[in-house]
């Protein structure tokens, strides 16, 4: 849900002026201070998981992206033929780069094209002589305009009409792609990793929180929009409280499976549906 829809659904009239929504301790910086509560409890995680192409440079470093949290993998896209191996490369954090510990060969010449019409699915790259799906699954890096340096990984491509061909991306971006250059290489391997969160800021702005944490929501945002000493104070505190530790009972209580312990097999009967030895064969050695 937006942030202003949020606070028309479920703040009371009265306490919607207190604040604004993009000033410091406003209603977007409160969303912040709760979801990093949330995380800190490991009832929630901020960060998402993210997976892009990336180039290896002098065949063992790895640029991290901007957005940069944590490395969950690395490994050489298989082709289009699914019986490929997917090879994985191990990585670490050196200096602020990633390493890897098998080399990689970058692409010394790629080819480069001029970029027009960029959305966030496509955009065309000007190349006559431009075959249908020459470009499936080749990385495109951008070297100029708002995201350069950034790299998308081609899906499909159309054949060349009127001089340029249209390019499908694997994956929506955020942004339109406004850059007007760029190259594309075949020699890359896929970065999964876990993103950083970047702070609400926009009145207007996703919440990116689950259903099941909207009362904790509306609960806390309520509280810190009174005084200490407003008898609502201690209302919203204690609603806010039951939620919370609701949710927290919920998220980490076992279930029934969970808490049964599993039973071990006894050697030499690991086979055996039970235990009794007139009905099934000792499967030991012989005397």
């Amino acid at each position: 849900m937006l942030l202003n829809a949020f606070i028309a659904a479920y703040i009371p009239f009265d306490l919607r002026g207190v604040r604004d929504f993009e000033s410091g301790r406003g209603w977007a910086d409160l969303v912040n201070l709760l979801l990093r509560k949330l995380e800190r409890e490991g009832l929630f995680v901020l960060g998402r998981k993210k997976e892009i192409g990336v180039e290896v440079s002098n065949d063992y470093w790895i640029t991290p992206p901007s957005d940069f949290r944590k490395i969950l993998e690395i490994y050489y896209p298989p082709a289009l033929e699914y019986t490929e191996k997917e090879v994985k490369y191990r990585p670490e954090i050196i200096q602020g780069k990633i390493k890897i510990y098998r080399p990689f060969d970058n692409n010394e010449d790629p080819d480069t094209f001029t970029l027009s019409e960029g959305s966030t699915t496509s955009i065309k790259i000007d190349d006559a002589d431009a075959t249908e799906d020459q470009w499936q699954k080749y990385l495109l890096v951008l070297t100029d305009g708002t995201y350069s340096g950034d790299t998308i990984i081609i899906i499909t491509n159309d054949a060349a009409d009127g001089g340029t061909a249209v390019c499908n991306f694997l994956h929506t971006q955020d942004n339109t792609i406004d850059s007007t250059a760029g190259y594309l290489t075949d020699q890359y391997l896929m970065l999964k990793y876990m993103a950083t969160y970047t702070d609400m800021t926009a009145y207007n702005g996703e919440i990116p929180i689950d259903d099941k944490y909207e009362s904790i929501l509306e609960y806390w945002l309520c509280m810190k929009s009174v005084a200490v000493h407003d008898k609502r104070f201690a209302i919203y505190k204690k609603l806010f409280d039951e939620a919370y530790e609701e949710v927290k009972t919920d998220q980490f209580t076992p279930t029934e499976d969970q808490l049964r312990p599993v039973a071990r097999s006894l050697p030499g009967l690991e086979d055996c549906d039970s235990y009794d030895t007139k009905e099934f064969d000792y499967i030991g050695e012989e005397d």
